[in-house]
């Protein structure tokens, strides 16, 4: 005998938002914005966010309140977030320098 529900579908999992920290109103728009993509998937409960160092809510809340809410399948996603000026501008440097030490990818042959 399975442990199902009645309609022999799997429980929709509610998506967890993982970022480090957020101080400014910019990350938190932007987490929410995910946040509202996550939760308009086909197949998810609902979704929310919260950060591990700095900001809220905290990753501890919103555990906390999920359990208290009875969720029973949380899919944790960790997302390197909010992007920083200055961590885009390192990216494109350090991605322009590798492209120098290496020549570019073969071309595929027909």
């Amino acid at each position: 005998m399975s442990n199902s529900t009645e309609n022999n579908s799997a429980p929709q999992p509610h998506v967890l938002l993982v970022a480090k920290s957020a101080f400014a109103a910019a990350p938190h728009k932007q987490m929410q914005q995910l946040t509202d993509l996550a939760a308009a998937l086909p197949g998810v409960a609902g979704a929310s966010f919260g950060f591990t160092e700095q900001g809220t809510p905290s990753l501890r809340e919103v555990l906390g309140s999920l359990r208290a809410a009875g969720a029973s399948d949380v899919l944790i996603l960790p997302l390197m977030l909010p992007i920083e000026p200055s961590f885009t501008a390192w990216l494109t440097k350090s991605l322009r320098r590798r492209q120098t030490l290496r020549p570019p990818f073969p071309a595929e042959s027909s």
